[in-house]
């Protein structure tokens, strides 16, 4: 497996993520974990321990072994991608 880990400061504007996995021969996008939220002040509380929490991201797209993804603004994200297609993996 690949693990790539982003970050996006950016406090307006997503990021369009561009990868270049040519030298990776059948490799797949299994999993695309986002962690951000609308209100930048936002923050986990004992009162409230699920404001802010990790969610599917985009799946993004392929073009000529470069892969491509948004990030949403002020976003943590985590890419794992695998040999094995997401359909042998399920």
């Amino acid at each position: 497996n690949l693990c790539i880990f982003c970050v996006n400061k950016d406090l307006n504007e997503d990021f369009l993520l561009s990868i270049d996995l040519r030298a990776f021969s059948a490799c797949y996008l299994t999993e695309h974990i986002v962690l951000s939220h609308p209100d930048k002040a936002a923050v986990n509380t004992k009162e409230s321990p699920l404001q802010v929490v990790p969610r599917h991201g985009d799946k993004g797209c392929w073009e000529n072994g470069y892969f491509q993804v948004s990030l949403p603004k002020l976003s943590w994200n985590v890419l794992r991608f695998s040999p094995e297609s997401p359909e042998k993996i399920r």
